[in-house]
């Protein structure tokens, strides 16, 4: 009996060494940032001060795919990091959020490119399996835990790590432009979109769960004396459902020093977009250097 117990924790223990010298290997193989990834926690490290912290779903990440990071920040003149991913609701980003605080890093300010769908779905939340293209860090596993990300998003976070998918999808990604140009409006686009967007409807219910979940966030930036800037991003979908309700929640925060700005009709030529709600490279540049940068009042 003792012979196999200790067969069996040297099998164990050879096991767990393989497994995490997969992973160092896997995860440290090349040189992430914002503009070769869609991870969101391999660009991130220890100890680090920035000027600016992007917060949101994939209308935020286009602010640094196809090399626009670079281009951001250049007509930011910041230091800038983006935590986004597609889909994201309120939970995975408070979640990312932390675990950047955790790991002693600051920003002077967030901006939040707010998407009102999130206050009003599960999915872009709690049922939400954001972490398949993530490393598997141990601190961020705790921290999701402490976070309330589910047992079923923790499990999935892990196993992916050990497929084929995760193996084939390790390299850098190289897109330094995004040119696609939507052609025209499309209205039967627009609606089927739309009807995506709030497939679960309008519950009062919900929107209130987020809301207290929005109020965490705002708080923890505050702890860390960090100024919030909410926006509404460029769209051609025309006005969203529970965009007001959550315009109003922002705004009920500004004693807070949180600061709100709606750019939603401000881009209406469809050449500036790649769909109906993605700027492309052209839209980028045009909407930060014309009406984003004075906002944050950093240099232009």
């Amino acid at each position: 009996m003792k012979r196999f117990l200790f067969n069996s924790i040297i099998f164990i223990a050879i096991n767990l060494g393989i497994a995490g010298g997969y992973l160092y290997l896997n995860q440290n193989w090349y040189e992430y940032n914002n503009w070769n990834t869609y991870s969101s926690l391999l660009p991130m490290r220890d100890n680090q001060k920035y000027d600016l912290l992007i917060l949101g779903s994939s209308h935020a990440r286009v602010f640094s795919s196809f090399g626009n990071h670079e281009r951001v920040e250049n007509i930011l003149g910041v230091k800038m990091l983006n935590l986004s991913k597609t889909a994201s609701g309120l939970l995975p980003q408070k979640a990312l959020l932390e675990y950047f605080y955790e790991r002693g890093n600051s920003t002077s300010k967030i901006l939040y490119i707010l998407d009102p769908q999130i206050f009003y779905s599960a999915k872009w939340n709690e049922d939400n399996y954001f972490l398949e293209d993530e490393p598997l860090y141990l601190g961020f596993l705790w921290c999701a835990l402490r976070e309330g990300i589910s047992y079923e998003v923790l499990t999935n976070y892990v196993r992916s790590k050990f497929s084929f998918y995760w193996l084939s999808s390790r390299a850098p990604v190289v897109e330094l432009y995004e040119d696609t140009a939507l052609s025209r409006i499309d209205k039967e686009a627009v609606r089927k979109r739309k009807e995506f967007l709030y497939s679960d409807g309008l519950k009062k219910e919900i929107f209130e769960h987020y809301a207290r979940m929005m109020k965490e966030l705002v708080l923890s930036a505050q702890k860390h004396n960090t100024k919030i800037v909410f926006i509404y991003p460029p769209t051609l979908l025309g006005d969203l459902s529970g965009s007001k309700e959550v315009a109003d929640l922002v705004e009920s925060f500004k004693d807070s020093g949180v600061h709100f700005y709606d750019f939603s009709n401000v881009l209406k030529e469809h050449n500036y977009y790649q769909d109906h709600d993605h700027l492309n490279t052209s839209g980028v540049e045009l909407f930060v250097g014309k009406y984003l940068a004075s906002r944050l009042r950093v240099k232009v």
